[in-house]
């Protein structure tokens, strides 16, 4: 083995100082996608079937919203005990799946504050150069239901009733390789958010632009402090 490592070195200190770039380039590139391909691709897939879950709860709860809001009009109209029951019932599922939202929800940043975190963490990394920082549009997690769909809902009108919002934060940074998969690596084990997009541009070797987008999700609405 040690025969072997010693022709390989050689052979490498054999080529010009070029070709030992495009070598170490490719070597780096091979690491990048097979993080990307092991590593980074799981752990955004289970991300996604969270954000599902919530969003599915979040259907939910507008659905029983608006049976509510019908069935509140119609004890007005006509208060007799059937009714009554119902709406105390609906009532009572309204509030569990609220209070199964905020449990989801428990483990993530605060929207105001994670901006500051993540700035604090880049900061640990004294190669790695800030470039930009912005917020992202507030969105509002809706699906049409098949009432909202029978009714011709628009999509304001469903905005307007959402139980959860999603708060995006794009970071743009500049940095070697190296120590930029080591902050993303840092980040990946962190908690309080999800991924939403990342994207490596080489820009004169060593050095690289990476720009991510990570959100956060709130029963607020809200922006982000930059």
């Amino acid at each position: 083995m040690q025969d072997k490592w010693s022709q390989l070195s050689e052979r490498f200190l054999a080529l010009t100082l070029r070709e030992r770039g495009i070598a170490l380039g490719v070597c780096l590139a091979l690491v990048l996608f097979l993080w990307l391909q092991f590593v980074f691709s799981p752990f955004e897939e289970g991300q996604k079937n969270k954000r599902i879950s919530l969003m599915q709860n979040n259907d939910a709860i507008v659905e029983l919203a608006a049976q509510l809001n019908a069935f509140e009009q119609k004890v007005k109209d006509d208060p007799n005990a059937p009714l009554r029951e119902q709406e105390r019932k609906l009532s009572n599922e309204l509030d569990e799946l609220g209070l199964e939202i905020e449990q989801h929800l428990s483990h993530l940043l605060a929207p105001q504050k994670m901006a500051q975190v993540l700035r604090s963490v880049l900061s640990d990394y004294q190669g790695l150069k800030l470039l930009k920082a912005r917020n992202l549009p507030v969105k509002a997690l809706t699906v049409a239901s098949s009432s909202d769909i029978e009714s011709g809902t628009s999509d304001e009108e469903r905005a307007d009733r959402a139980a959860i919002f999603s708060h995006g934060f794009e970071m743009e940074f500049e940095g070697t390789y190296f120590q930029s998969l080591q902050f993303l690596q840092r980040l990946e084990k962190m908690e309080g958010f999800y991924w939403q997009m990342f994207d490596y541009e080489v820009d004169g070797y060593p050095q690289a632009i990476i720009t991510i987008q990570l959100n956060t999700l709130s029963l607020e609405e809200g922006w982000i402090g930059v």
